[in-house]
């Protein structure tokens, strides 16, 4: 009976995700409504072969999307899906992948579960971070935006339960109030990232922390172009390396 709810719940997932998908902006981690990715692999597991099938739709409605990720396993002999990994209650549930309200660049943005493209400002210290490369070592990530018009904030979290990376960038455009066209936009930004154990072991202490300044004056901000100016600065804590520094103009800018 699960199986059959299963199935179904497969088909309405696809058939929404395919309703809604209208593509992926690159460069700019922006995405319209909705979304149906997905891959095909192999793998061996006790000895025994599989060719795998991962489903990752999106539904989204209005602001609000729910991704889901649905590993199919197929034995390559008997063409069966492996029951084991259907066989607990818990392998239905972990098949959301997140929860999402809004798109980055928008006035409001807050995403909980798995980050596929995480990014802090242009990208400069942090670029398509992604928390959950293994289904079976799935972390609970947390973005959270905030436009402001005159100023902004951008945080992330790669992990609620041991936060291991975190950071945020904070940006604030000083002639927002004279309302001149373009000149409005100029802003200047502050990011820091920290990984408090880039080893995974918790015996060393090998946290390495990251800060970066940027200013940028975007041109042309839409839903279809981002194009802009910006220069970024940024520094390894304690490194002992030199600062490096950035300036670039490009028609995938984002903030």
């Amino acid at each position: 009976m699960r199986r059959r709810i299963f199935c179904s719940l497969i088909i309405v997932l696809a058939t929404a995700g395919f309703a809604f998908s209208q593509g992926y902006v690159p460069g700019t981690a922006l995405m319209n409504q909705g979304m149906f990715m997905g891959g095909v692999g192999y793998s061996s597991i006790g000895g025994e072969s599989f060719v795998t099938i991962h489903l990752r739709p999106e539904l989204a409605i209005g602001k609000f999307g729910i991704g889901f990720e649905i590993p199919l396993r197929y034995h390559t002999e008997t063409g069966h899906i492996r029951t084991e990994d259907w066989d607990d209650d818990y392998d239905y549930f972990r098949i959301l992948r997140y929860v999402r309200y809004g798109h980055k660049g928008e006035t409001f943005y807050t995403r909980v579960g798995a980050l596929d493209a995480a990014r802090m400002g242009h990208g400069f210290i942090m670029n398509y971070y992604n928390n959950s490369l293994l289904y079976d070592q799935r972390k609970i990530g947390l973005e959270l935006d905030i436009d402001a018009k005159f100023a902004g904030l951008e945080s992330m979290t790669n992990n609620l339960g041991r936060a291991e990376i975190f950071g945020g960038r904070v940006y604030y455009r000083p002639l927002w109030e004279m309302q001149t066209p373009i000149l409005k936009n100029l802003a200047v930004g502050a990011t820091f990232v920290t990984d408090t154990d880039p080893d995974a072991f918790d015996a060393t202490d090998d946290g390495i922390t990251e800060f970066g300044f940027d200013i940028e004056l975007p041109f042309i901000k839409t839903s279809a172009l981002q194009w802009g100016i910006y220069a970024d600065y940024a520094t390894i804590n304690n490194y002992g390396s030199e600062p490096s520094c950035k300036c670039a103009a490009s028609p995938e800018y984002s903030t």
